[in-house]
């Protein structure tokens, strides 16, 4: 359960100037994995999955897509699971999986002439238990009813019950990786009315599912205002595409919730309209604070100028301790030293992190995660953080570079 009455923070000059502070640089979110820059041709290019497995397509793997007679005649067995469709014959008559080999470069007719294939990854015990070696693409080629696979009638947290020495790329369609990942600014107004404020600061908290090409998708989305911890937003999202499953267990959401929110017309219908929902009420100078806040702002395809993340804060922190440690393990510590072990052994789990610094209880087990309660904890967190710990000071209006310290 969410905290009922999350406790008022005052908004002093002093405090809102810490607050700034604490916003990370565009150069270290950028080396966290932040997108703070439209997609490149080549990071596009890496978006690309197998129709099987989901698994992305590295640069070796395109590389080494040769198919063979016994993948193409596979084209009338596996459908592409990311549209529920089966392969049929495409432009000059060439079927779905010659077009993706196609599409990534590959020789489908040198394929076929030669036979080749790349040879299967092998198991690092395969020879001496007799195990048939694990190949490169992995995946149940069935689907889930009642929690079980209809292929191999197991558990779908079951290990794969097929492979194959190559991938089966997913054929795209003239523009859709470039539409589903195409990010976007917050804009001026974001459809507010021009006399309403944005808001200063605010805790931001996602859920995501798994599509059925295993893309990470938004499912639900909170937004609490910093100062206040009132809840701003706070709705079910339906995703536009077709879903894998809902990451029950940990987002505490199921199918069943999202379609009978759809039928009710209770939910924010895909994340195009769920970043409007979230513009309503925070601006382009808006502060906009998370815990490992990277996925939330992938999800919505969002790119946003003042991020303060407690996670990377916290990591901060224990990179710090770690430099103030001798390098030689043996050597006996001073109390300092011996502090700063301590310090360096934090988790960075929000879970963890909010026992251990707030003394509060959250994501108890069986209940999955209630993104409201999440981004209260982020919130307090933060503030904990400002403070025990002063943010660095800038010296100048543009965002930190970082340096908190022990």
């Amino acid at each position: 359960m969410a905290e009922s009455t999350p406790q008022p923070i005052e908004q002093s000059p002093a405090h809102l100037r810490h607050l700034q502070n604490a916003v990370f640089s565009s150069a270290i979110l950028r080396r966290k994995g932040y997108i703070i820059d439209p997609l490149t041709k080549d990071d596009l290019e890496r978006k690309k999955r197998c129709s099987r497995c989901s698994k992305a397509l590295s640069k070796k793997d395109k590389e080494e897509l040769v198919p063979t007679k016994k993948h193409l005649k596979k084209v009338k067995e596996v459908g592409d699971k990311s549209r529920g469709a089966g392969y049929a014959a495409g432009p000059r008559g060439e079927t779905a999986l010659e077009g993706s080999f196609s599409l990534l470069g590959v020789n489908t007719a040198k394929g076929e002439a030669n036979g080749a294939s790349r040879p299967p990854v092998n198991d690092k015990d395969g020879d001496k238990t007799g195990r048939e070696p694990l190949k490169r693409c992995r995946y149940h080629s069935g689907v889930v009813q009642a929690k079980m696979w209809t292929c191999c009638r197991k558990h779908v947290s079951a290990a794969p019950c097929c492979q194959d020495d190559n991938h089966l790329p997913i054929q795209y369609a003239p523009g859709e990786i470039e539409a589903n990942w195409l990010f976007y600014r917050t804009p001026q107004s974001g459809g507010r009315n021009p006399q309403q404020s944005f808001a200063i600061a605010v805790a931001i908290d996602c859920e995501m599912g798994v599509s059925d090409s295993g893309e990470s998708e938004l499912i639900r989305v909170t937004v609490v205002d910093y100062f206040s911890g009132a809840v701003l937003l706070d709705s079910l999202v339906a995703p536009d595409v077709r879903m894998k499953h809902y990451n029950t267990r940990f987002s505490g959401i199921s199918r069943q919730d999202i379609n009978e929110a759809r039928r009710r017309r209770t939910c924010i219908f895909g994340r195009s309209n769920a970043r409007k929902a979230i513009w309503r009420c925070v601006g382009p100078r808006t502060v906009i604070i998370g815990h490992g806040l990277n996925s939330d702002l992938l999800s919505l395809r969002w790119i946003h100028p003042f991020i303060v993340d407690t996670m990377l804060i916290e990591d901060e922190i224990v990179h710090a301790a770690k430099a103030g440690l001798p390098e030689d393990p043996d050597q006996e510590l001073n109390e300092k030293q011996k502090g700063l072990l301590e310090i360096s052994k934090t988790p960075l789990s929000l879970k963890s992190l909010t026992l251990l610094r707030l003394d509060r209880h959250i994501q108890l087990k069986g209940q999955g995660h209630d993104s409201v309660e999440d981004a209260l904890a982020s919130r307090d967190l933060l503030h904990w953080h400002l403070v025990h710990r002063v943010a660095p000071e800038s010296s100048s209006p543009a965002p930190s570079t970082g340096g908190w310290t022990v």
